[in-house]
């Protein structure tokens, strides 16, 4: 007397119909009359569970590994075996739809006709990818459970989508999905969700490609802008505990969203991060120098909030070939992550020693690896090579000004030690440490690669000498 109309029943009381598409709790009143007008009435609770039907993309023949290339039409391509080897039937809207039945698929490529409506889809094995037509999921949070990677260019068509097990979810076109939920495995953003609302991404699991959404993103997990360098637009982005950003970098020279990684948001919150771990990461780096470079990573309308540095981890060991420091900073309403290059003597060490760079006794400043009297730091500030015995460049003699002779002291300079200050000084007593100054002497020549420095007394006895410091302690 109540409740859908699916249900029927049979003059002989029994009860029979097909179900709706979408599952779920169908709750019927059931009347019984006598022939004397006397009833009673019953409620019953029919609980509808979706169908689960399996293809087997190698057709009739399971087992065969058959080029799979099909169509999800009307056809019979389907079945009730997880195996594949039932008797096939067709599609049947509001099933959970699993790719592939049997154990041989390797690659799948379905062509939707129309608009499939499911409850779940699953890839088992294999690499899926759907084009054409459109899939409805069939409620809020329609689990999509995907080993392997499948690839999604059909258009999601309303409903939600929960990604779920460890493989490779890739979207791509435009999709009117309402939601989206990352609760495990990747997500790979190609296109766009202009309807999604919020987008939690849950630890352990990873969002990246260079797609755009309006969404609000939440970050248990990993967020990486696009795939490679690459760039994505979300509406506003929040960092959670334990989350990560990985920005990677394809051109050091190159510009935001091609030759390097950029998110361009509404507003970032990183008050619950923490912390935040960045990560660089260069599979193949192109026009590296070790220079100091700015990059914005995040760009943002309307600022940042909750932004400490001491709750920021960056770990930059997908990034090889580098030898300086990363740090990251708030510059206006954008999040940068900064290179600063090591120091030209450190950088000299570890071009000349290799694996020995770090050790003090070889390519320390006090080190003399190659026993010519020439320490580290002065064979880097002279331009010489500490791997192998030379004599010094350095050169003493005299110059005759206006009838007058004058030590002289003529030095090749590495230019690319700007770490290092080099001083002559004179003294007329030996036995004097104190008596040595630069106050007594004339530059005759001060360039990158060359220094002239002369005395400015005469005199039968007068010393000269060269002091090379570095900077800063080796």
């Amino acid at each position: 007397t109540a409740g859908p109309s699916w249900l029927e029943i049979a003059p002989d009381g029994t009860l029979g119909g097909v179900p709706p598409t979408v599952p779920g709790m169908q709750q019927f009143t059931v009347r019984v009359t006598d022939s004397g007008g006397l009833f009673a009435e019953a409620v019953l609770n029919i609980h509808v569970i979706p169908a689960t039907i399996y293809l087997d993309s190698n057709g009739a023949d399971p087992g065969s590994g058959a080029p799979a290339t099909l169509a999800w039409d009307s056809s019979s391509i389907w079945s009730p075996s997880p195996a594949g080897d039932a008797a096939t039937l067709p599609w049947i809207d509001g099933s959970v739809a699993v790719f592939s039945a049997g154990t041989d698929a390797t690659s799948t490529t379905v062509t939707v006709d129309g608009t499939k409506s499911v409850t779940g889809l699953t890839l088992e094995e294999g690499t899926l990818s759907l084009t054409g037509g459109a899939l409805a999921p069939g409620g809020p949070a329609v689990p999509f459970q995907i080993t392997g990677t499948a690839t999604i260019a059909s258009e999601l068509a309303g409903g939600g989508l929960l990604k779920s097990g460890s493989g490779r979810l890739i979207l791509e076109g435009a999709h009117t999905l309402a939601g989206l939920d990352v609760a495990q495995g990747t997500l790979t953003l190609r296109g766009a969700l202009p309807a999604v609302a919020s987008i939690p991404v849950a630890a352990a699991t990873t969002l990246d490609g260079g797609g755009s959404t309006p969404a609000a993103v939440s970050v248990s997990g990993t967020l990486s802008a696009g795939e490679g360098a690459g760039s994505m637009t979300l509406g506003s982005l929040a960092f959670l505990t334990d989350s990560t950003l990985r920005w990677d970098c394809a051109d050091w020279t190159g510009t935001a969203g091609t030759g390097f990684d950029t998110i361009d948001v509404t507003t970032l919150d990183l008050t619950g991060a923490s912390p935040l771990r960045i990560e660089p990461a260069a599979a193949s780096l192109a026009n590296f120098t070790e220079a100091a470079r700015s990059f914005p990573v995040i760009r943002t309308t309307g600022g940042i909030t909750g932004f400490n540095p001491a709750n920021v981890i960056i770990d930059d060991a997908d990034f090889p070939g580098t030898a300086g420091t990363w740090t990251v900073r708030v510059d206006g309403n954008d999040l940068l992550l900064d290179y600063t290059p090591p120091p030209p003597f450190r950088l000299w060490q570890l071009s000349e020693f290799d694996g020995e760079a770090d050790n003090p006794a070889i390519a320390g400043a006090a080190a003399d690896p190659d026993q010519d009297g020439l320490e580290n730091l002065l064979e880097f500030a002279l331009g010489t090579d500490p791997n192998e015995p030379g004599s010094s460049p350095v050169a003493m003699d005299f110059i005759e000004v206006s009838g007058t002779l004058y030590l002289r002291l003529t030095i090749p300079r590495n230019p690319a030690a700007t770490d290092v200050t080099f001083t002559v000084q004179t003294t007329s007593d030996l036995t004097d440490p104190r008596s040595w100054t630069a106050a007594d002497t004339v530059v005759i020549e001060d360039t990158p690669a060359l220094l002239v420095v002369r005395d400015a007394l005469p005199g039968t006895r007068r010393f000269i000498r060269l002091m090379v410091e570095h900077a800063a302690a080796p």
